[in-house]
Formats: C-alpha cells, sequence, structure tokens
C-alpha cells in the first residue's frame, strides 16, 4: 500500500508487516438472506416430510377402516347363521330328516322328580 509523506510530498512505501491489516466485514444483508434462505429450506421440507406422513397415516386408517368392516360382515354373517341355527323348527327338521329321530310317543315320556337333597350345596 503507499502512503503520502504531506510534508514532502513523497510517495512513502510502507512495508508489508507495517500495512494496517484490513478488518473483513461480512455483510449483514447477505448473513440475513442466508439465515432466511435456511429457514425456508427447512421450512418446506418439515411440511413435505409432515404431509407424507399425514398421507401414509390416513392410507393405513383406510385400510384398517376396510379390515373393520370385512370383520363386522362376517359377525353379521355368523350372527345370522347362528340365529338360523336356534330356530327350533329347523333343529326339528334336521332331527327327523337327516338324524332319522322322531317326537316320543305319550308312553315313551317320563318324568322325574328330583329332591332339593340332590343338589350340591355351599356353605355360607
Amino acid at each position: 500500500m503507499e502512503r503520502y509523506n504531506l510534508k514532502n510530498y513523497q510517495r512513502v512505501q510502507l512495508s508489508p508487516a507495517k500495512q494496517p491489516k484490513r478488518k473483513r466485514r461480512i455483510n449483514s444483508n447477505i448473513v440475513v438472506s442466508i439465515v432466511c434462505g435456511a429457514a425456508v429450506f427447512l421450512s418446506s421440507f418439515a411440511y413435505i416430510d409432515l404431509n407424507a406422513t399425514l398421507i401414509q397415516e390416513q392410507h393405513d386408517l383406510r385400510a384398517i377402516n376396510v379390515a373393520w368392516q370385512q370383520q363386522q360382515s362376517k359377525l353379521n354373517e355368523l350372527t345370522s347363521e347362528l340365529a338360523k341355527s336356534y330356530n327350533l323348527d329347523i333343529i326339528e327338521d334336521k332331527a327327523i330328516n337327516e338324524l332319522s329321530m322322531h317326537k316320543p310317543m305319550a308312553h315313551q315320556i317320563v318324568y322325574i322328580d328330583i329332591k332339593e337333597e340332590s343338589f350340591v350345596t355351599y356353605a355360607k
């Protein structure tokens, strides 16, 4: 760096060791721009990640609902089948036709009177 000596109006060359060191100053606009850009990038990344998670969870929920509806339908079918099997007319028809059973005649019916003494009792 060159320096001027004002008394003699001469140029005086300073040695490199004596030259004043220039401090680098970071422009605050650049720092603010970098921070804002990083914030926008991170916000965008977080939004995309949360949106993808939401879509995945909605898909899983739909799959669970479909499975639940299938199980509900199966339960309804079994309940209907169970209600049919308790129908006494169907039981009688099956006993007569498939098992070759018949109703007992009046002389075949025996009634038994059981005294209360034969029941099991528990001490209190």
